[in-house]
Protein backbone atom coordinates (compact mmCIF):
# COMPACT_ATOMS: atom_id res chain seq x y z
CA UNK A 1 0.00 0.00 0.00
CA UNK A 2 1.14 3.19 -0.66
CA UNK A 3 2.28 5.89 1.93
CA UNK A 4 3.29 8.71 -0.23
CA UNK A 5 2.31 9.29 -3.65
CA UNK A 6 3.44 12.36 -5.65
CA UNK A 7 1.87 13.04 -9.47
CA UNK A 8 3.62 15.92 -11.17
CA UNK A 9 4.64 17.81 -8.16
CA UNK A 10 5.93 21.17 -9.81
CA UNK A 11 7.46 24.14 -7.78
CA UNK A 12 8.44 27.45 -9.37
CA UNK A 13 10.10 30.80 -6.94
CA UNK A 14 9.97 34.05 -7.70
CA UNK A 15 13.61 35.67 -6.95
CA UNK A 16 14.62 38.64 -6.85
CA UNK A 17 17.97 40.10 -6.98
CA UNK A 18 17.60 42.67 -4.55
CA UNK A 19 14.15 43.09 -2.35
CA UNK A 20 13.82 46.93 -3.67
CA UNK A 21 12.87 45.20 -7.02
CA UNK A 22 9.42 43.82 -5.52
CA UNK A 23 8.50 47.33 -5.54
CA UNK A 24 10.75 48.51 -9.01
CA UNK A 25 8.20 45.89 -10.53
CA UNK A 26 5.31 46.87 -8.84
CA UNK A 27 5.91 50.83 -10.38
CA UNK A 28 6.54 49.65 -13.35
CA UNK A 29 4.44 47.09 -14.04
CA UNK A 30 7.24 44.53 -15.86
CA UNK A 31 8.89 40.89 -14.07
CA UNK A 32 11.61 41.89 -12.33
CA UNK A 33 11.92 38.18 -11.00
CA UNK A 34 13.87 35.15 -12.01
CA UNK A 35 11.60 32.16 -12.29
CA UNK A 36 13.08 29.83 -10.58
CA UNK A 37 11.99 25.96 -10.79
CA UNK A 38 13.35 23.92 -7.83
CA UNK A 39 10.66 20.94 -8.90
CA UNK A 40 9.64 19.61 -12.51
CA UNK A 41 7.12 17.39 -12.84
CA UNK A 42 8.16 15.10 -10.37
CA UNK A 43 5.92 11.82 -9.97
CA UNK A 44 6.61 8.89 -7.39
CA UNK A 45 4.70 6.82 -4.78
CA UNK A 46 6.59 4.91 -1.64
CA UNK A 47 5.32 2.07 0.09
CA UNK A 48 4.31 1.55 3.91
CA UNK A 49 7.14 0.28 5.50
CA UNK A 50 9.95 1.71 2.71
CA UNK A 51 12.91 3.07 3.86
CA UNK A 52 13.44 5.62 0.57
CA UNK A 53 17.37 7.57 0.23
CA UNK A 54 16.99 10.86 -1.41
CA UNK A 55 20.62 12.28 -3.25
CA UNK A 56 21.26 14.84 -5.53
CA UNK A 57 23.57 17.91 -5.70
CA UNK A 58 22.60 21.27 -3.48
CA UNK A 59 20.19 22.78 -5.12
CA UNK A 60 18.33 19.50 -6.93
CA UNK A 61 15.40 20.08 -4.74
CA UNK A 62 15.68 17.82 -2.39
CA UNK A 63 14.54 20.20 0.79
CA UNK A 64 11.89 21.46 -1.34
CA UNK A 65 10.66 18.20 -1.74
CA UNK A 66 10.60 17.43 1.90
CA UNK A 67 8.77 20.36 2.31
CA UNK A 68 5.97 19.68 0.61
CA UNK A 69 5.61 16.37 1.43
CA UNK A 70 5.96 17.33 5.22
CA UNK A 71 2.83 20.18 4.34
CA UNK A 72 5.08 23.48 4.84
CA UNK A 73 5.26 24.81 1.14
CA UNK A 74 2.48 23.82 -1.28
CA UNK A 75 3.07 22.85 -5.54
CA UNK A 76 2.74 25.31 -7.64
CA UNK A 77 1.32 22.27 -9.93
CA UNK A 78 0.72 18.83 -9.20
CA UNK A 79 -0.22 16.85 -5.89
CA UNK A 80 1.45 14.70 -3.09
CA UNK A 81 -0.51 12.96 -0.86
CA UNK A 82 0.30 11.54 2.56
CA UNK A 83 -1.31 8.67 4.60
CA UNK A 84 -0.90 8.98 8.22
CA UNK A 85 0.62 11.38 10.66
CA UNK A 86 4.23 13.24 9.52
CA UNK A 87 7.00 14.08 12.01
CA UNK A 88 10.21 15.86 10.26
CA UNK A 89 13.59 16.91 10.72
CA UNK A 90 13.85 19.65 7.85
CA UNK A 91 15.91 22.57 9.24
CA UNK A 92 17.85 22.49 12.55
CA UNK A 93 16.03 24.55 15.10
CA UNK A 94 12.62 25.35 13.15
CA UNK A 95 9.80 25.43 16.26
CA UNK A 96 12.19 25.63 18.61
CA UNK A 97 12.03 28.92 20.51
CA UNK A 98 15.41 30.28 21.64
CA UNK A 99 14.55 31.98 24.92
CA UNK A 100 12.71 28.62 25.96
CA UNK A 101 14.53 25.55 27.38
CA UNK A 102 15.40 22.88 25.90
CA UNK A 103 13.30 20.94 28.09
CA UNK A 104 10.29 23.29 27.07
CA UNK A 105 11.03 23.48 23.82
CA UNK A 106 10.40 20.01 23.19
CA UNK A 107 7.45 19.57 25.55
CA UNK A 108 6.16 22.25 23.17
CA UNK A 109 7.16 20.14 19.97
CA UNK A 110 5.70 17.36 20.92
CA UNK A 111 2.35 18.90 21.87
CA UNK A 112 2.49 20.38 18.27
CA UNK A 113 2.88 17.06 16.65
CA UNK A 114 0.12 15.37 18.21
CA UNK A 115 0.79 14.27 21.63
CA UNK A 116 -2.43 14.81 23.88
CA UNK A 117 -1.38 15.27 27.86
CA UNK A 118 -1.38 11.77 28.86
CA UNK A 119 1.00 10.27 25.97
CA UNK A 120 3.02 13.65 26.89
CA UNK A 121 3.50 12.70 30.21
CA UNK A 122 4.63 9.11 28.87
CA UNK A 123 6.77 10.54 26.83
CA UNK A 124 8.68 12.79 27.42
CA UNK A 125 11.32 11.58 29.94
CA UNK A 126 12.14 9.11 26.46
CA UNK A 127 12.61 12.09 24.78
CA UNK A 128 14.93 13.69 27.18
CA UNK A 129 16.64 11.19 27.79
CA UNK A 130 17.66 9.86 24.08
CA UNK A 131 19.76 13.43 23.17
CA UNK A 132 21.99 12.77 26.26
CA UNK A 133 22.23 16.45 26.83
CA UNK A 134 21.83 16.60 30.90
CA UNK A 135 21.96 19.70 32.49
CA UNK A 136 21.74 21.45 29.08
CA UNK A 137 17.98 20.92 28.79
CA UNK A 138 17.22 23.30 31.23
CA UNK A 139 19.24 25.84 29.77
CA UNK A 140 17.73 28.36 26.74
CA UNK A 141 18.14 27.07 23.43
CA UNK A 142 19.88 29.97 21.89
CA UNK A 143 22.94 29.04 23.97
CA UNK A 144 23.16 25.06 22.13
CA UNK A 145 25.69 24.08 19.21
CA UNK A 146 24.18 22.91 16.52
CA UNK A 147 24.83 19.51 16.96
CA UNK A 148 22.74 19.60 20.50
CA UNK A 149 19.88 21.62 18.76
CA UNK A 150 20.22 18.49 15.88
CA UNK A 151 19.58 15.92 19.20
CA UNK A 152 16.91 17.37 20.82
CA UNK A 153 14.83 17.70 17.01
CA UNK A 154 15.30 14.07 16.19
CA UNK A 155 14.33 12.76 19.74
CA UNK A 156 11.13 14.65 19.16
CA UNK A 157 10.44 13.45 15.81
CA UNK A 158 11.20 10.15 16.18
CA UNK A 159 9.36 9.78 19.71
CA UNK A 160 6.08 10.84 18.97
CA UNK A 161 5.11 7.71 16.96
CA UNK A 162 4.71 8.89 13.63
CA UNK A 163 3.65 7.20 10.25
CA UNK A 164 5.70 8.94 8.12
CA UNK A 165 9.57 10.28 9.47
CA UNK A 166 11.02 12.76 6.94
CA UNK A 167 14.72 13.78 7.73
CA UNK A 168 16.52 16.50 5.33
CA UNK A 169 20.37 15.96 6.34
CA UNK A 170 19.92 16.85 10.13
CA UNK A 171 22.16 14.12 10.95
CA UNK A 172 25.38 15.86 9.27
CA UNK A 173 25.76 18.21 12.31
CA UNK A 174 25.82 15.08 14.96
CA UNK A 175 28.80 13.83 16.77
CA UNK A 176 29.73 10.16 15.20
CA UNK A 177 28.32 8.50 18.80
CA UNK A 178 25.15 9.96 18.05
CA UNK A 179 25.19 9.26 14.65
CA UNK A 180 24.99 5.67 15.24
CA UNK A 181 22.18 6.01 17.55
CA UNK A 182 19.83 8.10 15.22
CA UNK A 183 20.58 5.62 12.34
CA UNK A 184 19.72 2.73 14.67
CA UNK A 185 16.97 4.12 15.73
CA UNK A 186 15.76 4.35 12.30
CA UNK A 187 16.15 0.84 11.31
CA UNK A 188 13.59 0.12 14.37
CA UNK A 189 11.60 2.58 13.09
CA UNK A 190 11.20 0.81 9.91
CA UNK A 191 11.51 -2.57 11.25
CA UNK A 192 7.67 -1.52 12.78
CA UNK A 193 6.72 -1.14 9.54
CA UNK A 194 7.17 2.59 9.28
CA UNK A 195 8.30 4.42 6.72
CA UNK A 196 11.01 7.17 6.36
CA UNK A 197 12.38 9.39 3.64
CA UNK A 198 15.82 9.83 4.29
CA UNK A 199 18.15 12.68 2.77
CA UNK A 200 21.65 12.47 2.66
CA UNK A 201 25.39 13.37 1.20
CA UNK A 202 26.33 10.15 3.57
CA UNK A 203 25.80 8.08 -0.24
CA UNK A 204 27.28 4.94 1.91
CA UNK A 205 24.50 5.24 5.15
CA UNK A 206 21.92 5.62 2.04
CA UNK A 207 23.34 2.45 0.24
CA UNK A 208 23.43 0.52 2.73
CA UNK A 209 20.21 1.45 5.25
CA UNK A 210 17.74 2.47 1.86
CA UNK A 211 15.96 0.02 -0.02
CA UNK A 212 15.03 2.33 -2.96
CA UNK A 213 16.32 5.43 -3.77
CA UNK A 214 15.41 8.52 -5.48
CA UNK A 215 17.93 11.01 -7.36
CA UNK A 216 17.20 14.78 -8.55
CA UNK A 217 19.29 16.53 -10.54
CA UNK A 218 17.68 20.37 -11.06
CA UNK A 219 14.49 19.48 -10.03
CA UNK A 220 13.82 16.47 -12.47
CA UNK A 221 13.73 12.67 -11.33
CA UNK A 222 16.99 11.66 -12.43
CA UNK A 223 16.71 8.08 -11.59
CA UNK A 224 14.48 5.82 -9.13
CA UNK A 225 15.52 2.17 -7.74
CA UNK A 226 17.27 -0.19 -5.71
CA UNK A 227 19.77 1.71 -3.43
CA UNK A 228 23.02 0.60 -4.50
CA UNK A 229 22.09 0.75 -8.78
CA UNK A 230 20.85 4.49 -7.94
CA UNK A 231 23.83 5.12 -5.72
CA UNK A 232 26.29 4.38 -8.19
CA UNK A 233 25.03 6.17 -10.77
CA UNK A 234 25.07 9.23 -8.97
CA UNK A 235 28.02 9.01 -7.82
CA UNK A 236 29.39 8.18 -11.73
CA UNK A 237 27.81 11.71 -12.64
CA UNK A 238 29.76 13.79 -9.96
CA UNK A 239 32.74 12.11 -11.10
CA UNK A 240 32.11 13.16 -14.43
CA UNK A 241 30.78 16.40 -14.31
CA UNK A 242 32.09 19.02 -11.87
CA UNK A 243 28.77 21.10 -10.23
CA UNK A 244 27.81 24.28 -12.29
CA UNK A 245 29.00 27.89 -10.96
CA UNK A 246 26.17 29.80 -9.81
CA UNK A 247 26.10 32.89 -12.13
CA UNK A 248 26.22 36.56 -10.49
CA UNK A 249 24.00 38.68 -9.94
CA UNK A 250 24.00 41.64 -12.79
CA UNK A 251 23.20 45.42 -11.26
CA UNK A 252 20.23 47.21 -12.93
CA UNK A 253 21.21 49.43 -15.90
CA UNK A 254 21.31 52.97 -15.37
CA UNK A 255 18.89 54.84 -17.70
CA UNK A 256 19.30 58.67 -18.33
CA UNK A 257 16.38 60.57 -15.90
CA UNK A 258 14.53 64.37 -16.29
CA UNK A 259 12.88 63.81 -12.57
CA UNK A 260 15.74 63.40 -9.18
CA UNK A 261 14.96 62.04 -5.76
CA UNK A 262 16.68 64.85 -3.94
CA UNK A 263 16.24 63.63 -0.28
CA UNK A 264 13.60 61.12 1.47
CA UNK A 265 13.61 60.41 4.82
CA UNK A 266 11.09 59.07 7.83
CA UNK A 267 8.84 61.94 9.80
CA UNK A 268 6.53 62.08 12.86
CA UNK A 269 3.01 63.37 12.59
CA UNK A 270 4.76 67.45 12.73
CA UNK A 271 6.72 66.48 9.92
CA UNK A 272 9.84 66.58 12.31
CA UNK A 273 12.54 64.04 10.63
CA UNK A 274 12.26 61.14 13.16
CA UNK A 275 13.90 57.51 12.82
CA UNK A 276 12.28 55.84 15.81
CA UNK A 277 8.53 55.50 16.22
CA UNK A 278 6.03 53.70 19.05
CA UNK A 279 4.25 51.22 17.62
CA UNK A 280 0.89 51.94 16.62
CA UNK A 281 1.72 55.44 15.95
CA UNK A 282 1.96 57.20 13.24
CA UNK A 283 4.86 57.71 10.35
CA UNK A 284 5.53 59.53 7.59
CA UNK A 285 7.52 59.44 4.38
CA UNK A 286 8.55 62.60 2.90
CA UNK A 287 10.38 62.97 -0.48
CA UNK A 288 11.89 65.75 -2.16
CA UNK A 289 11.61 65.42 -5.53
CA UNK A 290 12.64 67.80 -9.13
CA UNK A 291 11.97 67.71 -12.61
CA UNK A 292 13.43 69.12 -15.08
CA UNK A 293 10.97 68.37 -17.82
CA UNK A 294 7.75 70.45 -18.23
CA UNK A 295 6.05 67.20 -20.37
CA UNK A 296 7.64 64.69 -17.95
CA UNK A 297 4.39 62.86 -15.37
CA UNK A 298 5.79 61.22 -12.29
CA UNK A 299 3.95 58.72 -10.13
CA UNK A 300 5.50 58.00 -6.58
CA UNK A 301 6.19 54.10 -5.12
CA UNK A 302 6.75 53.59 -1.59
CA UNK A 303 7.82 49.96 -0.28
CA UNK A 304 8.20 48.63 3.37
CA UNK A 305 10.12 45.64 3.94
CA UNK A 306 11.50 44.28 7.56
CA UNK A 307 15.67 43.97 7.64
CA UNK A 308 15.40 40.77 9.34
CA UNK A 309 14.07 38.81 6.79
CA UNK A 310 13.27 40.98 3.75
CA UNK A 311 9.34 40.62 4.12
CA UNK A 312 7.59 42.94 2.42
CA UNK A 313 5.06 44.61 5.01
CA UNK A 314 3.30 46.99 2.48
CA UNK A 315 3.70 49.08 -0.60
CA UNK A 316 2.04 52.60 -1.85
CA UNK A 317 1.46 54.24 -5.05
CA UNK A 318 0.51 57.14 -6.04
CA UNK A 319 -0.88 55.66 -9.45
CA UNK A 320 -2.53 52.53 -7.59
CA UNK A 321 -4.14 55.18 -5.19
CA UNK A 322 -6.03 57.11 -8.43
CA UNK A 323 -4.20 60.30 -8.16
CA UNK A 324 -3.01 62.05 -10.57
CA UNK A 325 0.55 61.96 -12.19
CA UNK A 326 2.59 65.20 -11.21
CA UNK A 327 3.55 67.55 -13.86
CA UNK A 328 5.86 70.46 -14.71
CA UNK A 329 8.89 71.64 -14.33
CA UNK A 330 9.74 72.39 -10.75
CA UNK A 331 10.76 70.51 -7.44
CA UNK A 332 7.82 68.97 -4.70
CA UNK A 333 7.61 67.89 -1.46
CA UNK A 334 5.23 64.75 -1.40
CA UNK A 335 4.33 63.03 1.64
CA UNK A 336 3.17 59.77 2.55
CA UNK A 337 1.17 59.78 5.79
CA UNK A 338 0.23 56.28 7.54
CA UNK A 339 -1.79 57.18 10.42
CA UNK A 340 -1.24 54.19 12.70
CA UNK A 341 1.20 51.61 11.73
CA UNK A 342 0.72 48.03 12.59
CA UNK A 343 4.10 46.64 12.70
CA UNK A 344 5.96 44.97 15.43
CA UNK A 345 8.78 45.95 17.07
CA UNK A 346 12.01 46.12 15.28
CA UNK A 347 14.13 47.22 12.36
CA UNK A 348 12.39 48.37 8.60
CA UNK A 349 13.61 49.81 5.37
CA UNK A 350 11.83 51.73 3.46
CA UNK A 351 12.26 51.83 -0.40
CA UNK A 352 11.30 55.52 -2.14
CA UNK A 353 10.86 55.13 -6.21
CA UNK A 354 9.71 57.65 -8.45
CA UNK A 355 8.84 56.55 -11.90
CA UNK A 356 6.61 58.03 -15.01
CA UNK A 357 3.10 58.33 -15.69
CA UNK A 358 2.86 55.22 -17.61
CA UNK A 359 4.76 53.50 -14.96
CA UNK A 360 7.69 52.40 -18.08
CA UNK A 361 10.77 54.43 -16.76
CA UNK A 362 12.15 54.11 -13.37
CA UNK A 363 13.47 57.98 -12.70
CA UNK A 364 15.05 57.74 -9.36
CA UNK A 365 15.19 55.48 -6.00
CA UNK A 366 15.82 56.21 -2.15
CA UNK A 367 16.40 53.67 0.58
CA UNK A 368 16.44 54.29 4.43
CA UNK A 369 15.66 52.43 7.39
CA UNK A 370 13.77 53.26 10.67
CA UNK A 371 12.90 51.25 14.10
CA UNK A 372 9.42 50.71 16.01
CA UNK A 373 10.33 50.96 19.56
CA UNK A 374 9.59 48.32 22.05
CA UNK A 375 9.69 44.34 22.43
CA UNK A 376 7.29 41.84 20.51
CA UNK A 377 7.91 38.70 18.97
CA UNK A 378 10.10 38.59 16.23
CA UNK A 379 8.00 36.03 13.97
CA UNK A 380 5.29 38.36 14.14
CA UNK A 381 5.10 41.24 11.38
CA UNK A 382 1.94 42.66 12.64
CA UNK A 383 0.05 44.00 15.68
CA UNK A 384 -3.74 43.26 15.62
CA UNK A 385 -5.96 44.34 17.79
CA UNK A 386 -7.73 42.41 20.05
CA UNK A 387 -9.40 41.11 23.47
CA UNK A 388 -9.96 37.71 24.88
CA UNK A 389 -13.62 36.66 26.68
CA UNK A 390 -14.08 34.31 28.72
CA UNK A 391 -17.67 32.27 29.49
CA UNK A 392 -18.09 29.80 31.93
CA UNK A 393 -21.02 27.08 30.75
Amino acid sequence: MDVIRAEGLTKEYRVYRRPADRFVEALLRRPMAEVVTALDDVSFAIERGEMIGLVGRNGAGKSTLLKILGGVVSPTRGSAAVYGRISSILELGVGFHPEFSGRANAELAASIQGLGATELRETLPRILDFTELGAFLDQPVRTWSSGMIMRLGFSVAIHVDPDVLLVDEALAVGDQHFQRKCLERMREFEAKGRTIVFCSHALGAVASMCSRTLWLDRGQLQMIGPSAEVVSAYEAELLASPAEPVASDAALPERASTVRLRAAYTVDAAGNRRDEFDPGGPLGVSMQLRAESESEQIHLVVGIDRVLDGVCCATFGTNWDGMKPLSGKRDYTVSLIIPDVPLTPGEYRVYAFVGDGEALHLHDRAELNFTIRGEGDPGALCEVGHEWRVQRV
